[in-house]
């Protein structure tokens, strides 16, 4: 025990030696199956999302089937963004505003970058100036020229702004701690404080219709203020959501509502003053962002990515697409062809040719939990939940169910060694199949290990097991039927993972 000691920790102190040379020469090239949608805007076939860590475009013309065309990773801090007929401006925490220009909309241009010396939480657009709510204060951008962005002018807030748009000679402010603030920017240069409304909750989204302001009111719901007299807003009613309203959408008589873990709702508004819910729908992620194109919504989820729905009939709302990329658990890579397993994607076929622009060219929809995959002979064997299944691969772009085998138990890991593949079953074990024919594999024989089979590994006679708490087993699997116990090995701590080399066991 004291040997594997000493053996783990100088094997750590060289990796943390190795990566501390060369950190300075760690570069990003590129990533698929992004999450985390923060804000979506539509324009034609395109939907422009900003995501947890970049810029990424959609291709929506088949609504069911929506697919990333264009990324752009600038790190952290992506928070919204607001689309014009030819230029995309993305707000971005402790950067600025970037802005892009859309003559190829597939392809955004970026043109420059406007610093705010802040953190902008909305930004709108209204004539030839950008209006930033830049945390404490409103900023005026003018974009006559939006590759040389000039500020003209910024009003001090009493609240941190969440929230702006600008209808005429008025901004409206929809703030995180002070309520409503209006500020007049008739002048763009000199733009100063004209009126405000205490409200009790963060004010996460505003949309000013005729002589009436809605705000996502967070937790309150919806909130309609008088703005008839910009100097003096009359609080007027409220509709509670039932969730925490983030972002709406208005068109016509209706208010499309995300409503964090409520879902998404529709309010009627023909009557200004006494908005009546007609419509909701649970969304499977918190629903904080929406925009809606014709008859469908497009709904960004956090972590759940992209849903899109059919509100034709608002009786009766249903989905259409869904683009939900979280969880990569696990990846295998044969040339140019990356496969992934995910928590909630399925299993996914990455052409990586360009590195800095990985394209999923195909996925299989998987009900289970895909912990893990492995490539052999053009076949994809997936440990997805309690069964092993079996896809043709040989055409990467459309992969096909062979066939699959049921297991008492999830499979967490697969080891594949010529036609045999050795599955780690958590509580029940490994088993051992025989894989020749992938249409018709054949359960060999299990071993149920004492601890939590996560992995296996197999050299020769011997299959290595990292047992969980159950530590290190060593297997003797000269006879494939009958797998019989050799040895064992306890650590201090957990064994997760384990691979052989020569006479040496990693774990």
């Amino acid at each position: 025990m004291k040997t594997s000691r000493v053996f783990c920790l100088i094997s750590c102190l060289i990796i943390l030696l190795s990566v501390s040379a060369v950190a300075d020469d760690i570069n990003y090239i590129g990533s698929t199956l992004w999450n985390d949608i923060r804000d979506v805007e539509i324009s034609g076939q395109y939907a422009y999302c900003v995501m947890a860590n970049g810029l990424a475009v959609f291709n929506i013309s088949n609504p069911q089937n929506p697919y990333i065309i264009f990324k752009e990773y600038f790190g952290a801090g992506g928070s919204c963004l607001f689309l014009s007929e030819l230029y995309l401006y993305v707000a971005r925490h402790l950067e600025g505003i970037r802005i892009y220009d859309l003559s190829n909309p597939a392809a955004p241009v970026l043109l420059a970058v406007q610093s705010t010396l802040g953190n902008p939480y909305g930004i709108y657009q209204y004539g030839n100036y950008l209006y930033v709510a830049n945390f404490n204060n409103l900023q005026l951008i003018d974009v006559t020229d939006p590759a040389n962005p000039v500020l003209a002018g910024q009003c001090p807030l009493t609240g941190y702004a969440c929230a702006v748009q600008v209808v005429g000679n008025y901004a409206y402010m929809g703030t995180f701690n002070d309520g409503l603030q209006i500020v007049d920017v008739s002048d763009p240069n000199d733009p100063f404080m004209l009126g405000d409304l205490d409200l009790a909750n963060p004010c996460y989204d505003i949309h000013v219709i005729g002589d009436y302001a809605y705000i996502a009111n967070n937790t309150a719901g919806i909130s309609i203020v008088d703005i008839s007299d910009p100097m003096d807003p009359n609080f007027v009613g409220s509709i509670a959501t039932g969730g925490t309203s983030f972002e709406m959408r208005v068109d016509g008589d209706y208010a499309y509502i995300a409503d964090g873990d409520y879902g998404m709702h529709v309010l009627d508004i023909s009557n200004p003053i006494s908005p009546a819910a007609v419509a909701e729908y649970v969304t499977v992620g918190t629903a904080n962002a929406l925009f809606k194109a014709g008859n469908l919504l497009y709904i960004s989820e956090n972590n759940n990515g992209l849903e899109i729905v059919d509100i034709s009939d608002l009786s009766s709302i249903a989905p259409v697409g869904h683009y939900n990329p979280k969880g990569a658990i696990n990846v295998t890579v044969n040339d140019n062809i990356a496969y992934v397993s995910s928590a909630s994607y399925g299993f996914s076929v990455v052409d990586i040719s360009n590195r800095a622009n990985p394209n999923v060219i195909g996925r299989y929809p998987t009900t289970g939990f895909s912990y893990a995959s492995r490539i052999s002979n053009g076949y994809a064997f997936i440990a997805n939940g309690n069964e092993l299944l079996v896809l043709d691969v040989y055409i990467p772009n459309d992969p096909v169910l062979a066939t699959s085998l049921s297991m008492p138990d999830n499979i967490f890991n697969i080891h594949i060694d010529g036609s045999l593949a050795y599955l780690s079953k958590q509580n029940q074990g490994i088993s051992i199949v025989d894989i020749a024919n992938p249409y018709n594999p054949v359960l060999l024989s299990s071993y149920n290990t004492p601890g939590d089979a996560r992995d296996v590994s197999v050299s020769g006679d011997y299959a290595y097991v990292a047992d969980m708490n159950g530590g290190l087993l060593v297997l003797d699997i000269g006879d494939l039927r009958a797998p019989t116990s050799v040895s064992t090995t306890i650590f201090d701590g957990a064994a997760r993972s384990v691979a052989t080399y020569q006479n040496f066991a990693f774990v």
